[in-house]
């Protein structure tokens, strides 16, 4: 009865340390790849459609007479430069909107 016991206890803590490791938080995402953040200049896709992203990341801006549509697939930290590439396309960024 004695190691029936200790074995459940046992078995409980290691199960409980177990579980404490595999909750460590993630490493922060690393954007190491120069490409990425390296701007490119925009240009015109086909009719609205523009590319207004990075050397190996996208980002295309629609213009609409409604309004504009982002859609972005860059960096966080490429913001800036995705929206001096749609100043830079004659597009006004304050009225796009992101998706």
């Amino acid at each position: 009865m004695r190691t029936l016991r200790f074995l459940a206890v046992t078995g409980a803590l290691l199960c409980g340390a177990a579980g404490l490791t595999a909750q460590q938080p993630a490493a922060p995402a690393k954007f190491d790849n120069p490409a990425w953040t390296t701007p490119v200049a925009p240009f015109k896709v086909v009719g609205p459609i523009h590319y207004v992203g990075t050397k190996d990341l996208a980002a295309y801006l629609i213009t609409t007479p409604a309004g504009h549509i982002l859609i972005d697939g860059a960096v966080p930290g490429m913001a800036g430069e995705i929206e001096k590439s749609i100043r830079a396309s004659a597009s006004s960024p304050r009225r796009s909107a992101s998706c």
